[in-house]
Order: structure tokens, then sequence, then C-alpha cells
């Protein structure tokens, strides 16, 4: 199958949360990984690092925090009424399932942050060091996203485990330079890919100013 279009693939990319576990090619993951380093980054830093996770083991122990995680994010989410947090919790919702099927998901890669390899700027300016690092972080995970997307692999994010930053970094023995940023599920899908809604530009788009 040839890969879809790169303007077809930016306007049906979606979060696909319903995976089978049918196992991805080796390379077919390695493309994905190849063009999540292709990304631009401030200074040429390539501040990324990518876990790919496959071990069974590790999945389960990743589910766990994850599951966990959603429980923190649900009750923190001020989209969904307290009075439903318990019944969500326990529902068919694909954000829910997804979490709770972390492993059985073929492929995740944990995108991390490698802060050594990013420094640049003085303690001075180390908040604006911060906003930097994530801005070379995210366009390789959208690259990432997209070369999927190419493929016929579907892909969700995950910020679920960060909840628990500390127990994530001893998973996966992270050294103290590198922080966790975000988790991303791989697999082929199990609907058809489509336009996800989406507002209209005029909503958002402001000339020269405000």
């Amino acid at each position: 199958m040839e890969p879809v279009p790169t303007l077809e693939a930016i306007r049906t990319l979606r979060s696909m949360r319903r995976l089978k576990t049918r196992m991805i090619e080796p390379e077919k993951v390695r493309t994905i990984i190849e063009a999540a380093g292709r990304a631009p980054s401030g200074s040429n830093t390539q501040p990324w690092e990518f876990i790919v996770i496959k071990d069974n083991d590790v999945k389960i122990k990743l589910r766990d925090l994850t599951v966990r995680g959603l429980e923190v994010y649900v009750k923190s989410n001020l989209l969904i009424p307290k009075d439903t947090m318990n019944s969500y919790l326990t529902s068919n919702d694909p954000v829910v399932t997804l979490a709770k099927s972390t492993d059985k998901i073929p492929i995740l890669i944990l995108v991390c942050l490698n802060r050594k390899r990013a420094k640049r700027l003085t303690d001075e300016w180390a908040v604006l060091e911060e906003q930097a690092n994530w801005a070379s972080i995210f366009p390789a995970v959208q690259n990432m996203l997209l070369a999927s997307r190419a493929l016929g692999i579907g892909t969700a994010v995950s910020i679920f485990p960060l909840f628990f930053e500390k127990e994530l970094i001893q998973l996966f023995e992270l050294p103290n330079y590198v922080k966790p940023a975000i988790l991303v599920y791989l697999g082929y899908p199990c609907s058809r890919f489509s336009e996800g809604k989406r507002n209209s530009i005029e909503s958002f788009v402001h000339e020269n100013r405000w």
C-alpha cells in the first residue's frame, strides 16, 4: 500500500483509540521513528529520546500507572461533572478503554526530553528555555503521528502516566537529565480514518493583533 499523501494525512489525522493487537512491522516502526527524528529543533539540538516499549511485563506496569493517572485526570478535569466521575471511569468511553488496555497495544513510545542536550540558555532565562525545549519536542511527536497515519497506523497520545512521573522515571530507569514528555500509542485501527471535527480557521485566526 502506498503511503497517504501529506495533506491527506494531515486532514485525516485524529486520535484512534480503538486499536488492534496485530503487531506493526518493524520496518514501519523504524520509518515512523526516523520521521520523528527529522523534525526541526532549536539550534538543531534534537533533544528528544524515544523509548519503544514492546515487553509485556513493562506494558502491564505502564498500564497500571496509566489507569491511576486516568483517575487523577478525571478528578481534576473541569469538563467532567463531579457526579459523573465514577460512571465515566467504568464506561466504555474510548479514552477509558484505551488506558485500561495499554498493555494490549502493539507498540508504545514514551517520548522524552533530554535536558542536557537541550541546554542552551543561562539560568536567568530558564523559563524561556523550558518553552523552547518543548517547542522542539512536539514537532517530533507530530512527525511521528503523521508518518503513522501515512502508513495506515493509528495513534493516540496520553499524559496519564505523567501524573506519576517519579514512578514512571523509575520504571524506565531514566537519568536525572531526561524528562518524560508524552506517551504515544501505535496500532492498526479498528475503524477507518476520517476527518475529525475541527473549528473553522476564522474562529481562531487574528491578523496583526488580537
